[in-house]
């Protein structure tokens, strides 16, 4: 039945019927979602989303960006670089300290002080030297030895002047003597000690920098990689171009079907049914009263005043 709204008439024939719109006895569905560029059942956009919006979950500009890969402290060249510092100078300073603990057991001149000095496996070409030194009478221990030999013998030839040779004296002031080379050998040793101890504080704070540089160093390349996404892995890789779609080959032709008139009965092949006809218009009614005048009280107005 036909429907008559704001004057227009529309056929029954006319209309969405829930599978597509129906004009003329004809149903237009709408195009498939592969026609509309939609493959795989989800939208574009929902497909983007899901998948983290195209960057791989690594919140970047998109275009096939890779996720960011995990932190690789290895591959920044300035802690590479703090830490071939930190070795070669861990090798430099134990180096120069053990130089300066054979430089000081060969000036004290006893090998067998090796050991006190803190050197375990010492070198016997510096135990041959430390021995040399204290014959040679250059060394620190040969010092102290031929200090007490002289004050033995300035007692020896103090007695001898006093007839006092065989008196107990002598025993009593070369006792003494022993004394005394025993304090100053002593003394002799803690001042070497003292002196290795302080270079070994040295070599541990230079160590300990060294070490702080290192770390400095590691902290600034974290520091970089948390700073910049395109470090580390972040690489951005253009997305591969689209593959471009095969041409769709054409719709076969179907012959309209015949048409017959119904008047004459002739059968006319090829043309099919005639389009229907629109439905007639129907124009709106115009208004035949006139229009009211806003100045006929005008000339009232203007002649009482």
């Amino acid at each position: 039945m036909a429907k008559k709204i704001g004057g227009i008439t529309i056929p029954s024939n006319v209309g969405y019927t829930g599978s597509g719109w129906n004009y003329g006895g004809t149903t237009y569905r709408p195009l498939p979602a592969s026609a509309q560029g939609v493959t795989g059942g989800t939208a574009p956009v929902a497909a983007a989303i899901a998948d983290g919006g195209g960057d791989g979950g690594g919140g970047g500009d998109g275009g096939g960006q890779q996720q960011r890969a995990p932190f690789d402290f290895n591959t920044d060249p300035g802690y590479l670089a703090a830490l071939a510092a930190e070795q070669a100078g861990y090798a430099q300073l134990d180096a120069a300290d053990r130089a300066a603990r054979e430089r000081a057991l060969v000036q004290f001149g006893d090998p067998t002080l090796a050991g006190t000095f803190g050197i375990s496996d010492l070198n016997p070409l510096t135990a041959a030297m430390a021995q040399q030194a204290t014959t040679s009478g250059i060394s620190t221990l040969a010092g102290l030895q031929r200090q007490r030999d002289l004050s033995q013998q300035n007692i020896v030839n103090s007695l001898a002047a006093h007839g006092l040779v065989r008196s107990g004296d002598l025993g009593w002031r070369t006792g003494q003597n022993q004394q005394n080379y025993g304090t100053a050998l002593y003394n002799a040793q803690q001042g070497v000690l003292d002196a290795l101890a302080g270079t070994a504080r040295d070599t541990a704070m230079q160590k300990a920098q060294l070490h702080t540089n290192t770390v400095n160093a590691l902290t600034s390349a974290y520091n970089t990689y948390v700073g910049n996404p395109d470090y580390y892995g972040m690489v951005n890789t253009p997305a591969a171009p689209a593959a471009p779609a095969a041409p769709k080959a054409p719709a076969a032709y179907t012959a309209p079907a015949p048409y017959t008139a119904p008047a004459t009965g002739i059968s006319y092949a090829g043309m099919g049914a005639p389009p229907v006809p629109s439905a007639p218009r129907t124009a709106a009614p115009v208004s035949r009263l006139a229009a009211p005048n806003p100045y006929r009280f005008q000339t009232a107005r203007n002649t009482r005043f």
